[in-house]
């Protein structure tokens, strides 16, 4: 089973990426994820966390999927905020930890707009 997730991630993200991080990188990765991941679980109409990783993948630093339960051909309004504050909650994370925003962020904000 093992295989075939690292199949599925390896097509969805990317190859996972041998990049040499420091402490305060890795750090600043976990909470950026987590960030997303404590959204993404505590608001009722986001999308639940499936996984959490600060495995660089792609071009991704670290990566937090929140796969939807099921397919959808509409949105609520409420589900779109939910999602939009998941987006951002990582840029939120490290605001508040480190008082800095990393380029990391930058591709949640566009997500989100």
């Amino acid at each position: 089973m093992p295989d075939i997730e690292e199949a599925a991630m390896k097509v969805k993200l990317g190859p996972s990426k041998k990049r040499l991080k420091d402490e305060l990188e890795r750090k600043m990765t976990a909470y950026h994820e987590v960030g997303h991941g404590i959204l993404a679980h505590i608001l009722p109409f986001a999308d639940g966390v499936h996984r959490i990783s600060i495995i660089s993948r792609g071009q991704a630093l670290g990566y937090t999927l929140t796969p939807p339960e099921n397919d959808k051909l509409q949105i609520t309004k409420s589900e779109m905020e939910h999602d939009i504050a998941v987006m951002l909650g990582g840029r939120a994370a490290e605001m508040l930890i480190f008082k800095e925003q990393t380029a990391g962020a930058s591709n949640d904000i566009e997500r989100a707009t």
